[in-house]
């Protein structure tokens, strides 16, 4: 009786499979090439989409310049023109002594509100440092900062030092004016300092300045009093 054949071992019918599908250089250079085309088709697509996107990314900020632009005149053109503010009158100048008469009136004035106590009623105190800051130029009041900086520094002091100009304590009127700078002031000088005699310091300047939105009007533009 014939014999029959051996039965290949689990190990060698495993190890004729593998052996039978280990690639060959032809079939790993057709997956090359497949490779190489699915990559071109998937960079071309890539590039159209970028291409889209930036076509309607362009087209976007476009139509937004286009809409501020259209958004901005429309509120430009609801805005009522501004009024030009009307020319002021020009004003007579004096001669020299009606200027030393103005200032001397305006220094005055700024002493008296300086003797007032102070009301204990913070409205009343607004309204007196209000008075004396409408004797001053107007490019030194009229902002928070501007009026903050009047209030503690110009007027506050002022108010401490006060007596120490005057010959008589009461009396706002009687203090010394030693001298004035320019020395010759004429129709044409738009700034004056005065330096008054003062008991316990050396003589102090406080300086005027005709005031252009009040017609001309002289009014404490600097007090180191």
């Amino acid at each position: 009786m014939p014999a029959r054949p051996k039965k290949k071992s689990a190990a060698a019918a495993k190890t004729g499979k593998s052996k039978s599908k280990r690639p060959t250089v032809a079939s790993l250079a057709a997956e090359v090439a497949e490779l190489r085309e699915q990559l071109a088709a998937l960079q071309s697509r890539l590039e159209a989409v970028e291409a889209g996107s930036s076509s309607k990314s362009a087209t976007d900020v476009s139509t937004g310049v286009v809409a501020g632009a259209a958004v901005a005149a429309a509120v430009v053109a609801s805005k009522p023109a501004a009024k030009k503010p009307a020319p002021k009158k020009a004003k007579a100048r004096g001669s020299r002594d009606d200027t030393q008469t103005a200032l001397q009136e305006l220094l005055k004035g700024a002493l008296s509100l300086a003797l007032e106590p102070m009301p204990d009623d913070p409205d009343d105190a607004d309204r007196l440092f209000e008075r004396f800051a409408g004797l001053c130029h107007s490019s030194r009041w009229g902002t928070p900062m501007l009026d903050n900086s009047l209030r503690s520094y110009t007027w506050r002091q002022l108010r401490k030092n006060v007596g120490i100009y005057l010959r008589e304590e009461d009396d706002p009127g009687s203090f010394e004016v030693l001298r004035t700078d320019p020395r010759k002031v004429t129709e044409d000088t738009r700034r004056v300092k005065l330096f008054l005699r003062a008991r316990t310091r050396m003589p102090t300047p406080i300086t005027f300045r005709r005031d252009d939105e009040l017609e001309g009007e002289w009014r404490v533009e600097v007090s180191s009093l």
